[in-house]
């Protein structure tokens, strides 16, 4: 990082609670204890005086409406998320980053069941060649490389061992029923929140309990309890109190859930996921569902809640993990990745960023005062912005596919 102070801008979509916005602040804090003034904005219509639900979050925050009053020009703009790749050229700054947390196309893609209407501006949004790209897994790296011709910073997530550990005391002291947690939001489709429930079922003795961020349950969901809008600092207590994570995402990043509940001791039954490659290894610290077999879940469980020896060496083999990945030694991955995009990317000009601000008018529209999931039900990509797409990236298929 240079010795210089910058002046550095996160840029996302909510205050809300989310794995990705943590990792987010994570980052961003690191870089403030380096000297740097580091602000995060929010993108949607959220108040930034609102608390936010992470613990020891002492950032300065503003809305994207009123930073610039503050901030004439940052030094650079991260934006971490999709939509918030075009919101930061609302944002005067010398240079422009895009942090890539998971592949979005495929999320949209999951949700929606097939083809989604705005899988032109994410693929524009993965693909500038004047913008530096961050990327917390390997295959999101490879996926840049191959399909964008971009090369990406690779600034994996980590876990702070000071507080998801062993010595956590647990929400609820555990008992002779086994607790399986699920964790996911019950709107996303792709997180399969309803198939590890079906799974779940198949074990009468055991006690399910569920995390959902989003509040979304169905009504035959059967679950002993459940956790809305829980905050980062009293996760740790939940994992701890449970024996087993059950989460078979379709569609994830770098899957963080996995990680907390081994350092917390736990054990975890997976879905083969792109990114748990990361850190997860079948059989020696989780067990991985291969598709979405109900049966092969089944087993997988089962075998894992009958045999000791198993779970004794996945927990050791867990806990290590979480100590190989603590935040310590992954944070200055990513200060690294930010210096040399500070260092090789020449400033933008007036007039590049004008006309990105043009593109980004276009394409989101009103979207800036919506919430996220309404933004995804918005209306399809029309000729103009296909138009300027391909203007600003010629040979790009502004037509949605990959």
């Amino acid at each position: 990082m240079p010795q210089q102070q910058l002046k550095i801008a996160f840029l996302v979509p909510s205050n809300s609670i989310s794995g990705g916005l943590f990792v987010a602040y994570r980052h961003a804090h690191f870089l403030a204890t380096a000297g740097h003034d580091v602000v995060v904005i929010f993108q949607h219509g959220h108040d930034p005086a609102a608390s936010v639900p992470y613990p020891d979050f002492a950032l300065r925050r503003f809305s994207i409406f009123d930073a610039e009053l503050q901030y004439r020009e940052f030094d650079l703009v991260v934006s971490c998320w999709w939509e918030c790749f075009y919101g930061m050229f609302f944002l005067r700054s010398r240079r422009y980053a895009h942090f890539i947390q998971g592949d979005d196309r495929e999320a949209c893609r999951a949700q929606s069941g097939g083809h989604h209407k705005d899988e032109a501006l994410i693929r524009f949004a993965f693909s500038h060649p004047r913008v530096g790209y961050l990327a917390v897994a390997r295959w999101l790296t490879e996926k840049l490389a191959q399909d964008c011709n971009i090369i990406a910073g690779y600034c994996p997530n980590g876990i702070d061992n000071s507080r998801f550990n062993r010595n956590v005391t647990p929400l609820e002291p555990k008992g002779a029923r086994p607790r399986i947690l699920i964790e996911g939001p019950g709107a996303l489709s792709f997180k399969r929140v309803g198939l590890a429930y079906e799974v779940a079922a198949r074990f009468p003795d055991c006690e399910i309990w569920h995390v959902c961020s989003d509040g979304v349950y169905q009504p035959h969901w059967q679950a002993h309890r459940r956790f809305t809008g829980v905050s980062m600092a009293e996760m740790p207590r939940i994992y701890a109190a449970c024996d087993v994570l059950l989460k078979l995402s379709q569609v994830e990043g770098f899957f963080g859930p996995p990680l907390e509940m081994m350092a917390c001791g736990g054990l975890c039954v997976v879905g083969r996921v792109k990114g748990m490659e990361e850190y997860i290894v079948e059989g020696e610290n989780a067990l991985v569902v291969h598709g979405d077999a109900v049966e092969e879940a089944v087993g997988k469980l089962r075998q894992l809640l009958s045999d000791p020896a198993l779970q004794a060496k996945l927990r050791k083999a867990g806990a290590e993990t979480a100590l190989r990945l603590d935040w310590s030694l992954q944070a200055p991955k990513f200060a690294a990745a930010i210096r040399e995009i500070v260092a090789g990317q020449v400033p933008w000009h007036d007039v590049e960023t004008a006309a990105m601000r043009k593109l980004a008018g276009a394409a989101l529209g009103g979207r800036f005062a919506t919430g996220g999931a309404e933004l995804r039900r918005g209306g399809s990509i029309g000729g103009t912005v296909r138009r300027m797409l391909a203007a600003l990236l010629p040979g790009m298929q502004a037509g949605g596919s990959d």
